[in-house]
């Protein structure tokens, strides 16, 4: 995305899209949420990489996300699809410790510029989004309970200018609302929701216009435990997000 996340009105366009790989989930469990507040008009293809900071039973927490992000004036829709390293070596070529309770997670963000981008050095957007899991089950047209993230806040980022490139560096607030869908009658597991506060920070570094690097840090409450991630990625495309 740049890795980014826009909607204001426009969170009717990006409904759907899924995933974390478990109860824990903060849009796609493992990766930051980048969101960058710089829209310009273009498309990008990005390739992140990231982990919670908190160890989980020694499991390799690296999870890895490919996405492709659209902005067109002060609009810019970002989808993704992500998943644990470690699951994505075992599926590869249709490894023994590949099962139907593999997931993925896939989400979609919109973000809209309520003020400065172009030549201004200061940039506001809104944004909002969701995210849900995905297994085999869903693409054998299963039903079954999924749980639904829905982060939404506001982002301010400063441009450096650096002469061939810019470094953007960022702040967003956020609430994030988690749901669940798809409750079979009588589930009361399912009734719970919560909405916790989460903030990210991060720096992006367009090169050229076509290139660029980003890293970010996110942290904020899942549950009753703060829960951090960090995450770095790059991205090859026009215009887009930066």
């Amino acid at each position: 995305m740049r890795m980014t996340n826009r909607t204001g009105s426009v969170l009717l366009a990006l409904v759907m899209a899924g995933g974390a790989a478990t109860t824990l989930s903060a849009q796609n469990f493992g990766l930051p949420l980048f969101t960058n507040p710089r829209v310009a008009t273009g498309v990008r293809i990005h390739a992140d990489a990231g982990r919670n900071t908190q160890s989980v039973n020694n499991v390799d927490r690296t999870v890895v996300q490919g996405g492709l992000s659209f902005a067109i004036g002060p609009v810019g829709i970002n989808a993704a699809v992500a998943g644990n390293l470690t699951d994505i070596k075992n599926c590869s070529g249709g490894g023994a410790n590949c099962n139907v309770n593999t997931v993925v997670s896939a989400g979609a963000l919109a973000m809209i510029k309520v003020y400065g981008g172009g030549r201004r050095n200061v940039s506001v957007s809104a944004f909002g989004g969701a995210s849900t899991d995905l297994n085999a089950l869903d693409y054998l047209g299963v039903e079954q309970p999924k749980q639904l993230t829905i982060p939404f806040g506001v982002s301010i980022g400063y441009r450096i200018p650096l002469g061939l490139a810019s470094l953007n560096v960022w702040a967003a607030p956020r609430m994030n609302m988690i749901k669940f869908v798809n409750c079979a009658a009588g589930d009361t597991t399912c009734d719970t929701s919560e909405t916790k506060f989460r903030w990210a920070v991060g720096a992006d570094l367009p090169i050229f216009r076509i290139l660029s690097a980003r890293v970010a840090y996110d942290s904020g409450k899942i549950g009753t435990e703060t829960v951090n991630f960090i995450g770095v990625g790059a991205s090859i495309g026009f215009g887009g997000m930066r």
